[in-house]
């Protein structure tokens, strides 16, 4: 009589997780979709009245009224930001300073440090599109520059208000 061959699991079953470990799960997919939230919400805010006057007035006249009036508010935001800095590093702190200074070592404070420092004119130009001028501005007096901080700031706040406004408005083009 031959054997019987008995057969052998294959692979013990994962262990189960515990409810602190459910619980961390859940925090970290919270999070991740909380940050994705929050930088889908702060274009929203700015681009729906971008893309409402797309629809009433046409994508140009959007594009005009809107990239004057987001380019002039980022300028007076980077000038405040400028002030707000020179205020923390003589000791006298702020909201402001301490949310900029927050920005700068976020990953995208950091990739964006990376690029100005890299590649000059690009690297503005770049951080001027994805941190907006009141950052980059800041990111630059942050470095050390003190000379022309208002030239900067206008010609970071020109590119902030331009490639915002005419990425939505022309969103806005095609839909409309």
């Amino acid at each position: 009589m031959t054997e019987q061959h008995q057969p052998q699991p294959i692979a013990d079953s994962p262990p189960v997780p515990t409810p602190r470990e459910k619980a961390g799960l859940v925090a970290a997919v919270l999070g991740v979709l909380g940050v994705i939230l929050v930088y889908i919400w702060d274009d929203l805010i700015f681009a729906a009245p971008v893309i409402a006057t797309a629809g009433w007035l046409g994508a140009w006249p959007s594009f005009l009224i809107f990239s004057v009036l987001y380019g002039s508010g980022s300028f007076l935001l980077a000038m405040a930001a400028v002030k707000a800095y020179e205020k923390w590093s003589h000791g006298e702190s702020s909201r402001l300073a301490n949310w900029l200074d927050h920005q700068s070592h976020s990953r995208r404070g950091v990739w964006a440090s990376r690029l100005m420092a890299g590649g000059k004119v690009l690297g503005f130009v770049a951080s001027s599109f994805v941190l907006g001028a009141i950052a980059t501005t800041w990111l630059i007096r942050y470095a050390g520059r003190r000379e022309n901080l208002a030239g900067v700031a206008a010609v970071s706040s020109a590119i902030f208000g331009v490639t915002f406004v005419g990425s939505y408005a022309g969103i806005a083009a095609l839909i409309f």
